[in-house]
């Protein structure tokens, strides 16, 4: 069984229209897919000429409230290639590249800092607040991963939605003046 776990943060609770407010998604996938992804399948998918993991992930913000309204819509990729290392400070014959959304490539050291780099981490996200929209709003995160079928684990897919932050959007900067007396 799998699980992913999502937690949705803003720098504040209230904003003004013009202002920017700034989110981070954390997500973490733990479970099956998780515990396989260790030095014994690498090694057994190289075998097996099962060079790349590939998890593909998709993150969206709304902006809950009547009618749900997409704010963000993120897709990316991480990829796991199992290659023969030639490190002498490594005890194994094939460890794992991964390489992030951004192309970056990522030696881990060991198996748990792999597992971490590849199955958690964060994105920010910038909106102002206007495009969410004046008042009272909930927003909350939604993320989808998957992955295909290797040598040590099934095709899999799995969703999750986040905790819903609170968000108001107020016109002016001086909560205590209205509209009617800044007009006259």
């Amino acid at each position: 069984m799998n699980l992913l776990s999502l937690k949705l943060e803003s720098n504040t609770k209230r904003i003004v229209r013009d202002e920017s407010l700034k989110l981070k998604v954390y997500f973490k996938l733990s479970g099956l897919v998780r515990d396989l992804f260790n030095q014994k399948n690498w090694e057994e998918a190289w075998d097996k000429h099962d060079l790349t993991l590939r998890m593909d992930y998709h993150l969206k913000i709304y902006k809950n409230g009547l009618i749900k309204k997409l704010l963000s819509d993120l897709k990316f990729v991480r990829k796991a290639k199992f290659y023969w290392s030639r490190n002498p400070d490594l005890p194994y014959r094939i460890w794992v590249m991964i390489v992030d959304e951004d192309g970056n490539p990522i030696l881990p050291k060991d198996e748990e800092e792999a597992k971490s780099v590849f199955f958690e981490g964060f994105k920010s996200f910038s909106f102002f607040g206007k495009e969410i929209g004046l008042g009272e709003h909930g927003l909350i995160a939604n993320m989808k991963a998957k992955w295909s079928k290797h040598s040590f684990i099934d095709k899999g897919e799995i969703e999750a939605n986040s905790n819903k932050v609170s968000i108001e959007v107020i016109e002016y900067k001086d909560y205590s003046l209205n509209r009617e007396t800044i007009l006259s």
